[in-house]
């Protein structure tokens, strides 16, 4: 009786008869080898074993093939179902592609969805936003309640510092310390004491000090420079000696605030805030 081989998975199990095949329940494509045959063949392929493989098999094409250099030992097992898997895999290729389209289309349309979200959002924040509403029901006013304070309070420096810059001589005041002078003309260790008065920074001050004489007029005039004074404090700079004179003259020819918006003699046009000045 006619002794068969076959492969389960990776390992070869046999010999069995036609009768143990049959139990086994083998499929069409079960590996099967035989005595009288070179290599590994599938079960659908033996004819003596096609009455027990299940029904509706389609019979293979027929290829005609001279079988020679019989042995009684099995020879190297070839993996057809590895063979028929990478048939299948190439079948699966025009399936994969078409997957593939389809990820990319769907990521396209996404991004796109995205885009037109995002384009409407921003125009939406540019023509304002619906008000937000707390749980029970009542308007959420805190971001309206603080933006309003911003707004009050810009209003309020925006006022306060129009009215250093309209009043300026006020807030802004020149002094000398107890200088030296001779009865015949001469002035010596003069010092300039410039206050700021104000609530903002002053960059650049100019004072002009005229040295008088002793019968009135104006001797020579000098100009003593303030920089970067800060709100609230005063600053002192020296004056230059005089052989002439009998007693000084202060006047603030120049001044200038970036953070007040101020510049003096600098007229805006504006008869109301004749000094603001921006940069």
């Amino acid at each position: 009786m006619k002794k068969f081989y076959i492969m389960n998975g990776q390992n070869q199990e046999g010999p069995f008869d036609i009768e143990q095949l049959k139990l086994l329940n083998i499929k069409k494509d079960t590996p099967v080898w035989f005595e009288g045959i070179q290599n590994w063949t599938t079960a659908e392929k033996v004819e003596d074993l096609k009455s027990i493989l299940p029904l509706n098999v389609i019979p293979p094409k027929f290829v005609n093939q001279t079988q020679n250099n019989f042995t009684s030992t099995p020879p190297n097992f070839n993996n057809y179902s590895n063979n028929n898997q990478n048939t299948n895999h190439q079948n699966d290729y025009p399936k994969s592609n078409l997957k593939r389209n389809l990820l990319i289309g769907g990521a396209i349309l996404i991004g796109l969805v995205i885009i037109g979200f995002i384009s409407n959002s921003s125009q939406s924040n540019s023509y304002g936003s619906e008000p937000s509403y707390n749980a029970d029901g009542t308007e959420n006013t805190a971001v309206s309640a603080e933006e309003t304070e911003r707004q009050r309070i810009n209003a309020a420096i925006t006022k306060k510092n129009m009215n250093f810059r309209n009043n300026w001589q006020t807030y802004l005041t020149v002094t000398t310390n107890q200088y030296q002078y001779r009865e015949i003309g001469g002035i010596f260790n003069l010092a300039v004491n410039f206050t700021n008065n104000t609530d903002c920074k002053m960059d650049e001050i100019k004072v002009n000090v005229n040295y008088i004489k002793d019968g009135g007029g104006i001797y020579k005039t000098e100009t003593v420079v303030f920089y970067n004074v800060m709100p609230g404090t005063q600053q002192s700079e020296q004056a230059p000696n005089s052989d002439r004179g009998t007693s000084v003259q202060l006047e603030i020819s120049q001044a200038y605030s970036n953070k007040m918006n101020f510049y003096y003699p600098s007229n805006s046009g504006n008869n109301e805030d004749p000094y603001f000045y921006k940069q």
